[in-house]
């Protein structure tokens, strides 16, 4: 069996829906990509 998570972001006010990808980092880059959220600072 093999499981597949795919990350969604949905903007419900202009009904736009974003494909992340698969793993967390991905999910974070879409959102600084979409001006949300700041890099992380440890990691750099």
């Amino acid at each position: 069996m093999v499981v597949c998570i795919l990350y969604y972001i949905a903007d419900i006010l202009d009904k736009k829906y974003y494909y992340c990808g698969q793993e967390w980092s991905d999910v974070k880059a879409k959102l600084q990509e979409l001006g949300i959220g700041k890099p992380d600072p440890m990691s750099a």
